[in-house]
């Protein structure tokens, strides 16, 4: 079992957040994966911003929490060579990596998905209705090892 990274990259630095407001007012089932999102910004200046967009399980406690914010340090952090190492060596593609990271410009934004192998979000529908709103898509998988490296391992 794998989960699944999906990043769409935008032009603008507002654009993100724009899409993000859409897909939640088009949500009527849980096929939209907006569990686990969060809008990226990055300013004139090159600093980036995160705001994370995730509801609180009745619990407050969720399994995944220790995926979320590691995968989001990854991408636009500067993670450490031995964690780098750790997840190449257990499946990650480091060029998936460089490429948002390169994608990510100045004044831009982006929107990041992560589906759980647990969750009810249909990747092939989500992946549809996402290509509406032209932004630059990226996508990859996470096996079982590479997430158990990133809940374990990443301290920002």
């Amino acid at each position: 079992m794998h989960s699944h990274l999906i990043v769409l990259i935008f032009e603008r630095e507002e654009e993100a957040s724009g899409v993000y407001d859409a897909l939640q007012q088009m949500r009527g089932s849980p096929l939209l994966g907006l569990e686990y999102a969060a809008v990226v910004t990055k300013d004139g200046r090159g600093r980036l911003a995160v705001f994370q967009k995730r509801e609180l399980s009745r619990s407050g406690v969720d399994p995944h929490d220790d995926l979320v914010n590691p995968t989001i340090a990854l991408l636009f952090g500067d993670p450490p060579e031995e964690m780098m190492q750790a997840l190449t060596e257990k499946g990650f593609d480091d060029r998936f990596r460089e490429q948002v990271f390169q994608a990510l410009g100045d004044n831009s934004s982006a929107l990041l998905f992560l589906i759980t192998h647990d969750s009810n979000v249909e990747r092939s529908q989500l992946l549809g209705i996402l290509t509406l709103f032209k932004g630059q898509v990226f996508e990859t998988t996470f096996p079982q090892e590479v997430e158990a490296v990133l809940a374990k391992g990443w301290k920002a």
